[in-house]
């Protein structure tokens, strides 16, 4: 399983993302869908997995924002994650 490291959202998972399987969220419109993708991406990364973050409407640099805002240091973790 891959842990979002969201705690009720792996609960409900039954501990995460089953490995090779999508997931996918459908939001209300006010909420701010890429808090989860980010959340679950840092708690990887923190845990040493390689990561690919694939944006759509954001550009890379609008990654790195939404990581400082949250504290967290994007370039820290270099090769281990891939952000397209």
């Amino acid at each position: 399983m891959i842990e979002t490291g969201i705690p009720k959202l792996d609960e409900y998972l039954g501990g995460g993302i089953p490995e090779g399987k999508s997931l996918l969220f459908s939001i209300s419109p006010e909420v701010e869908e890429s808090n989860i993708g980010i959340h679950a991406l840092h708690h990887n990364l923190e845990k040493g997995k390689t990561c690919v973050y694939v944006v759509s409407k954001s550009s890379p640099k609008q990654i790195e924002q939404s990581f400082r805002e949250f504290g967290w240091d994007l370039k820290k973790y270099g090769e281990q994650l891939h952000v397209v």
